[in-house]
């Protein structure tokens, strides 16, 4: 990455920081409940640097059943261990990590288009000393980009055109009017399909309109760049899991070549929650490879 692309893309970064203002929330779910009130199901595994021999060790029943996460990174899932069995993963020495897989939710900010619609909250001074894009919603709802003074990014070719965002949410409505000249093949963790169209959850449609919606296009809104999106599904609806979310991060680096992650969701914040391990390599992961996660 040469500097110039790499300035382009460190003033994209900020506006695309900047301009996501979303409301998440953690709500109800039937699994496993810890002792600080986290909801979770089953745990992630990460092994030493070898493959472990998971065959034949109660796959048959419905307990300590192990499923391969991440491929080549030894990291496993594990639903309905016996404490027993967890006390013996602890004791073997084979492991570097063992954590609960929490629950994650997220909500679709309500909208007319699918895609980001807030009015200015009161107080707010917006800048109007350069051409305004035509997008409709511009002018009157998008006060966050006008605030950061984003045209005058825009101005010095800071577009951030040809930087792939991975955007690890509810899927994108590829074919959106406002949208579909912005998004490329994704992948969709859950199915381990190509398939990522949202389930009724348009969540991941808000977070990429704000992202790279067509700008100057006269309908909708203005994206804050001209980035490409590269889906990738971990919600089933509103809600998902943390091993679905690390596999979507290894997935974005190892596989579909993102160099920028959207991560918009949030975990209640409690003892539990806040040392998640498998998230926080996944993430380092992704940094040590010069991906910027957001």
């Amino acid at each position: 990455m040469t500097k110039t692309t790499y300035s382009v893309l460190c003033i994209f970064i900020l506006l695309l920081a900047a301009a996501i203002t979303l409301i998440f929330s953690v709500n109800g779910y039937a699994y496993e409940i810890d002792e600080n009130g986290g909801e979770y199901d089953g745990y992630i595994v990460k092994f030493k640097q070898y493959e472990p021999d998971v065959t034949g060790i109660n796959q048959s029943s419905d307990i300590n059943v192990w499923d391969e996460l991440v491929p080549n990174h030894y990291i496993y899932t594990l639903k309905n261990p016996t404490d027993e069995y967890i006390d013996y993963l602890y004791e073997s020495g084979t492991t570097e990590y063992i954590c609960k897989n929490y629950i994650i939710e997220n909500e679709t900010p309500e909208s007319e288009t699918g895609i980001n619609v807030f009015p200015a909250p009161g107080g707010a001074v917006l800048s109007d000393e350069l051409p305004e894009p035509n997008d409709p919603y511009y002018a009157s709802r998008q006060w966050n980009l006008r605030m950061i003074n984003a045209a005058y990014a825009w101005a010095t070719g800071a577009t951030g055109e040809g930087v792939r965002v991975g955007v690890i949410d509810s899927g994108v409505e590829s074919t959106h009017d406002d949208l579909s000249a912005h998004v490329t093949t994704g992948y969709n963790v859950i199915n381990n399909s190509y398939d990522t169209e949202p389930d009724g959850n348009r969540h991941g449609t808000f977070v990429s309109g704000i992202i790279a919606a067509e700008t100057n296009n006269g309908i909708g809104i203005a994206g804050c760049s001209d980035a490409t999106i590269v889906p990738i599904k971990a919600f089933s609806g509103s809600k998902t899991s943390l091993s679905y979310i690390t596999r979507s991060i290894y997935v974005a680096v190892d596989d579909l070549d993102c160099e920028v992650l959207n991560l918009s969701f949030t975990i209640a914040y409690n003892e539990s929650s806040a040392n998640q391990t498998a998230m926080r390599e996944a993430v380092d992961y992704a940094t040590s490879k010069d991906v910027i996660c957001v």
